[in-house]
């Protein structure tokens, strides 16, 4: 469900925890080969990420395994791990239980 307070895209679970809905991420199939896209669809009870690829399957990957989209040091759009993502200012509250 949306809610008042998020920021575009983003959506409060059943848990009540801000999560991103839609995100753009990649992840490969045992940590090689070709990168694989997908979308975000939130985040499970154990930490791993939600995710769906672009034929609709789903999958939960732990964090280390996925990369998002975020600015580098000049502004430029990097692919990062979660993991490292997730201890920045701009997503503490995503991982906050």
């Amino acid at each position: 469900m949306a809610c008042a307070g998020c920021k575009p895209g983003w959506r409060r679970s059943e848990l009540g925890r801000v999560e991103p809905a839609g995100e753009p991420i990649r992840f490969r199939h045992n940590g090689t080969g070709r990168w694989i896209d997908g979308k975000v669809a939130g985040i499970a009870l154990d930490g791993s990420i939600k995710l769906h690829d672009r034929d609709g399957s789903a999958r939960n990957l732990r964090a280390e395994m996925v990369e998002v989209r975020r600015p580098g040091s000049r502004g430029r759009l990097r692919w990062q791990p979660v993991s490292d993502v997730a201890i920045t200012w701009e997503q503490l509250e995503l991982w906050s239980r």
